[in-house]
């Protein structure tokens, strides 16, 4: 079964998975909130907007929204550890303003990092205190919920507050990067390009790659065809656009690089199973 391309976010989820097999997901997805992923055990490779990277325990990924990625396994993994966090900006709402919010949320792109033993701790702590918070409100405690928004907010400032400290913990990431074929390099492009009109004939060539071996790596690499992964980014970024401006959908379109209205509409209700417009008013 493919992996859903958008996965909404329902407010705030935690789960801790420790799996003797390797799970590999079929393709890259996206959330409309952020996610925190913190690997503890064994290795994991990430697809990361259009890079490949290889997760180590006391490596954290920050995750924002739209943006595609996927874990999967290592070629000799045997098990791995990891927590995940999946939350929306929105839950902050309740108890800060807008401002305060912002004042850490922007200060967080996607990136990855390398803690080191005592960072590692300090934020395995933040993780413990959510968990229990969660636990709480389960058990019909309300004040729990509250907690958990709080702690989520505790360690978002957490982890700007180590960067500022120690900014050479995102170059740990350049070392852990794994990309090993020409169809990342076309993956860059499209990321950097989506609004233009991009021929598989033009990445063909980007890529020094033949029809059928450009056709087949970048499906191996992605799960998707060229057409497909193209369309779904570009509805990626029609979602965000239409969640956070108020344009109109033909300059939506527009921008986005579909060729309509009426294509963005279609790709747009494959993905997220309702029409941009119907979207709006939810």
């Amino acid at each position: 079964m493919k992996t859903p391309m958008f996965q909404a976010t329902d407010v705030l989820e935690y789960s801790y998975a420790h799996n003797t097999k390797g799970h590999s997901m079929t393709r890259p997805h996206y959330h409309d909130g952020y996610e925190i992923y913190l690997m503890t055990e064994g290795m994991r490779e990430i697809f990361f907007q259009h890079d490949k990277y290889l997760l180590k325990p006391r490596s954290l990924c920050i995750i924002s929204p739209h943006i595609f990625h996927a874990a999967q396994k290592t070629k000799d993994e045997k098990s791995y550890s990891r927590h995940l966090i999946n939350f929306s900006s929105k839950i902050f709402n309740s108890f800060l303003r807008q401002q305060e919010i912002e004042s850490v949320m922007n200060e967080i792109s996607s990136c990855i990092m390398g803690l080191n033993e005592n960072q590692m701790e300090i934020i395995l702590a933040h993780i413990k205190n959510l968990n229990e918070y969660m636990d709480m409100n389960k058990r019909g405690i309300t004040r729990g919920r509250k907690l958990a928004y709080m702690e989520v907010y505790r360690l978002m400032d957490r982890i700007v507050r180590m960067l500022d400290n120690a900014p050479e913990m995102l170059s740990l990431a350049d070392l852990s990067k794994i990309s090993d074929s020409e169809i990342y390099d076309v993956l860059m492009y499209i990321d950097l390009h989506y609004m233009e009109n991009i021929s598989p004939n033009d990445m063909m060539k980007l890529a020094h790659m033949s029809k059928s071996n450009f056709y087949r790596s970048f499906r191996y690499i992605t799960g998707d065809s060229f057409s497909h992964y193209l369309n779904r980014l570009r509805a990626a970024k029609a979602h965000e656009l239409l969640s956070h401006s108020g344009l109109p959908l033909h300059e939506i379109a527009k921008r986005t690089g579909f060729s309509s209205t009426a294509h963005m509409t279609r790709i747009f209700k494959e993905v997220h199973g309702v029409s941009p417009s119907e979207y709006r008013r939810t």
